[in-house]
């Protein structure tokens, strides 16, 4: 594939990390009050001209208490809905569009089901592991996370998380 755009989906500040030939080219944080950002990432992937964007799924966790599920429920379903203002985005400008499992990609990065800070922790270094360079940004380590695994996801080892060819 030769251009890819991976999307962390966020309701304030989605961001975007662009892949060339499965090599990191750039990422990109777009702002805007409730959904604001759209007309952005809308210019964004026309002026970008991706093969493929992928963007992360979400889903409502199984949870015991309901206090607990609605409170939940509310920021999942902001998050469906930025997804769904992304995918309204290729589906306009004909950029085919691909959603990834939470799970997937940060089982590779050794942050999935330990909770949410140790997750965005562990993006934040697997991104100054992979780049050599620190960011604070977890939206923008989490949208490089996600690129990287699709890109590499045909040699990972799926029970390791490691590449088959070892390197990690």
């Amino acid at each position: 594939m030769k251009k890819l755009i991976s999307f962390d989906p966020e309701v304030k500040h989605p961001c975007a990390t662009v892949f060339r030939e499965g090599r990191w080219v750039s990422s990109e944080r777009f702002m805007g009050f409730e959904y604001g950002w759209v007309c952005d990432v809308y210019n964004f992937l026309k002026r970008e001209k991706p093969d493929l964007v992928v963007v992360e799924d979400q889903y409502l966790p199984v949870l015991e208490k309901k206090r607990e599920i609605l409170a939940r429920a509310k920021s999942v379903f902001a998050l469906v809905a930025a997804r769904s203002y992304i995918e309204a985005c290729c589906l306009l400008l004909g950029i085919k569009c691909e959603r990834v499992n939470p799970l997937s990609w940060q089982v590779v990065i050794g942050g999935s089901r330990q909770g949410r800070l140790k997750c965005k922790k562990a993006s934040m270094d697997f991104y100054r592991e992979k780049l050599g360079m620190p960011m604070d940004d977890n939206n923008i380590t989490d949208s490089f996370c996600i690129g990287w695994y699709w890109t590499h996801k045909e040699t990972l080892n799926e029970s390791s998380g490691v590449c088959a060819d070892g390197e990690g």
